[in-house]
């Protein structure tokens, strides 16, 4: 259920509004919808235990009386900012209620063997929601050993960041014949990516023209069918054209679920056909787009399928209204924005820049 129809899986407990105890243990789930438990609202105790999990991006927030959120033996190197914000939130209690809240992760592979996981470590040594000691919690450092996770840790890592830091400042401090070669090697390396940049282009062009595979189209146009008419008279057609012009096919290069999903099949898998047959997912970002079930459906399997993704918005959207992937876009990667000048709707950048983007983004 969860590879095939992510919002039947989303939407299994919504009805269950007294539940306290929900077991999805052993399962190999990848990851858990962003409001699986919006409407659990009893639960105590949540078992994940024993899938493949790496992040925590659910929202527990309004879980009051949740006690245990059982996270051991999944795949969690590190969390990230919003893991930790997820979980912080569950502390957002009223004073009347039980305020404890434990958090399982042992039996994961934690690491402190980077930088980057200084913040999370942190955390973890400091946060209430997880019982360090109690739990025996292990990370791999680098030598990739196994060693209890303290204060301690903290420390060797930070030591890492600080060693990083020094050979920055090692590098910068160099005399002038390291800045002359660095800045030949620039050169050179800048007209190898070039090199490397016009080839993948050509090589994705010549995919695109056999049009087998993820290469039948160049993108997937998703969008609400109450932006139809936006989305006709300002972005479909220019967008084809424009990928035509530029890879010199004169068939159709962009899919639509209304033009290329098979009348009386289930619409979940259709789209999940379809992405497979398109190169990357363009999404038309709107107050409709977050409120449709399906609309979000399409985003998150591409995201799950770690296709390319460029966010198009058409209209200013609350970021309350964003599900987790689609925020995690916007604040991450660039989007295009469309305003109305003078009653007209015109786009921030060309058809040009959007169509270079979408094959520079195709592998």
């Amino acid at each position: 259920m969860a590879r095939e129809n992510i919002s039947l899986f989303e939407n299994m407990f919504s009805r269950l509004k007294v539940l306290k105890y929900i077991n999805l243990s052993s399962n190999e789930l990848i990851t858990i919808p962003s409001k699986m438990f919006k409407n659990n609202r009893e639960i105590e105790v949540i078992n994940l235990s024993d899938n493949k999990l790496d992040q925590v991006h659910f929202i527990l927030t309004a879980l009051k009386k949740l006690q245990v959120l059982n996270l051991q033996g999944n795949n969690i190197h590190t969390l990230d900012p919003i893991s930790i914000d997820n979980l912080n939130s569950i502390q957002n209690r009223n004073s009347t209620e039980d305020s404890h809240f434990t958090v399982i992760l042992k039996f994961n592979p934690l690491s402190c063997s980077k930088c980057e996981t200084k913040q999370f470590l942190t955390w973890l040594v400091s946060t209430n929601l997880v019982n360090v000691t109690s739990q025996n919690l292990m990370c791999f450092n680098e030598n990739g050993l196994a060693e209890r996770i303290n204060e301690k840790t903290v420390e060797e890592v930070n030591k890492i960041c600080e060693r990083k830091k020094l050979v920055i400042y090692t590098s910068v401090s160099t005399g002038v014949t390291v800045l002359i070669l660095g800045i030949a090697f620039c050169i050179v390396y800048k007209r190898r990516k070039h090199a490397a940049k016009v080839q993948n282009r050509a090589n994705v062009i010549n995919l695109l023209r056999k049009g087998e595979n993820n290469y039948e189209f160049a993108a997937f146009l998703a969008f609400s069918s109450d932006d139809e008419d936006f989305v006709y008279t300002y972005i479909l057609h220019q967008l084809n054209e424009n990928l035509q012009l530029m890879t010199g096919i004169d068939r159709e290069l962009v899919c639509t679920g209304d033009r290329h999903f098979r009348p009386g099949f289930y619409v979940h898998n259709e789209a999940y056909r379809r992405l497979d047959t398109a190169s990357v997912l363009i999404v038309v970002a709107s107050n409709n787009f977050c409120q449709s079930t399906y609309c979000q459906n399409e985003l998150d399997q591409a995201y799950v399928k770690q296709k390319p993704i460029i966010l198009m918005f058409i209209e200013h959207i609350d970021q309350e209204l964003m599900t987790t992937t689609m925020k995690e876009l916007y604040q991450r990667n660039v989007r295009i924005l469309w305003t109305v000048e003078n009653g007209e709707h015109k786009m921030k950048t060309t058809w040009e820049n959007v169509c270079t983007s979408a094959l520079d983004l195709i592998q």
